[in-house]
């Protein structure tokens, strides 16, 4: 990071409020202030898990907020799958699809299945941001699952997204998680859920 010097001639400020600021990122595991060395930006992971009110969701935030988010985030991290080379090794996706398929009748064993799907694909993107934000929301999707009681349609929608990103077929990955998000869509539209506030699952 610049000096102290050079912050506070690009913001317009003194040292005193500066180094506040400076103590606030460091307390938040964002920054690493070595004494003699200089201030370093924290890997983006360990800053993550130390802020365990990382993407809370606030008063007002409703189902089709959360598929908003979700279509910027998973289609990236479908086509950046799709279009790895070499191509990317889908063998934990088939056995989530697996698992899937298999407990259909087990809201529970299902939904937990479909999460680590998307959270997989967001690792097999090659991007660790990316994968790292879709696992801070890990609980929000599965409680948008158990909203969600489609298994068969959402079976099919992952079999077509994984042999997509199998073949390395960029924007037929796209389509398939976009069939697959437009599903959900049209699930909390049918019944006025965009206009429910987000709340905990029962």
């Amino acid at each position: 990071m610049p000096t102290e010097q050079e912050l506070c001639r690009e913001f317009g400020v003194s040292r005193s409020p500066l180094r506040e600021a400076l103590k606030v990122l460091e307390a938040e595991g964002l920054i690493t202030i070595r004494h003699g060395e200089g201030m370093f930006v924290s890997e983006l992971p360990e800053a993550f898990a130390r802020r365990s009110d990382f993407l809370t969701l606030k008063e007002g935030v409703t189902a089709l907020h959360v598929l908003d988010v979700r279509r910027i985030l998973e289609l990236e991290s479908v086509r950046q799958a799709a279009k790895a080379v070499p191509p990317v090794d889908v063998s934990r996706l088939r056995e989530l699809l697996s698992v899937m398929e298999e407990n259909k009748e087990d809201v529970a064993l299902f939904r937990e299945a479909d999460v680590d799907f998307h959270l997989t694909l967001g690792e097999l993107s090659g991007n660790p941001v990316l994968a790292q934000i879709l696992r801070e929301l890990r609980s929000v999707f599965l409680d948008q699952m158990a909203r969600d009681p489609l298994v068969n349609e959402a079976s099919r929608d992952h079999a077509a997204i994984l042999q997509a990103v199998e073949r390395g077929d960029v924007d037929g990955a796209q389509r398939a998680m976009e069939r697959h998000l437009d599903r959900m869509y049209d699930f909390y539209l049918a019944d006025g859920e965009d206009n429910h506030e987000w709340r905990d699952a029962p």
